[in-house]
């Protein structure tokens, strides 16, 4: 999250995701080959943050909805970010998102009381 908030800042808030325009301006609608790859693409992305959360301990149910609300919100600090031109909404993000992690990781038997 760090390297697209520094992304961001850095290109003066012009940054942004290469998928989304095709999603909202209207290309998955128009195109059942361009839906596909849109889905597609997010699926990966998801199932690759899914793998990581899993390998680091999560249940796979757990680590599919903690990945999707990563990307969810990463993809919202994107918009927001821009539009306020400012990192705020990746700080949000990246704090609420660790918040959850947090509440959802396994605890270690050296972590107990």
């Amino acid at each position: 999250m760090n390297l697209g908030r520094e992304g961001m800042v850095a290109s003066g808030y012009t940054r942004g995701c290469g998928i989304a325009p095709l999603v909202t301006e209207g290309a998955a609608r128009d195109s059942k080959e361009v839906a596909e790859v849109i889905r597609q693409s997010f699926a990966e992305m998801a199932d690759r943050l899914t793998f990581h959360f899993v390998a680091s301990g999560l249940e796979r149910p757990t680590a599919r909805t903690l990945a999707d609300a990563v990307i969810a919100g990463i993809e919202g600090a994107m918009v927001t970010a821009r539009a306020q031109q400012s990192p705020a909404p990746y700080d949000a993000v990246r704090t609420a998102m660790t918040r959850y992690a947090a509440s959802v990781s396994p605890k270690k038997s050296n972590d107990r009381p």
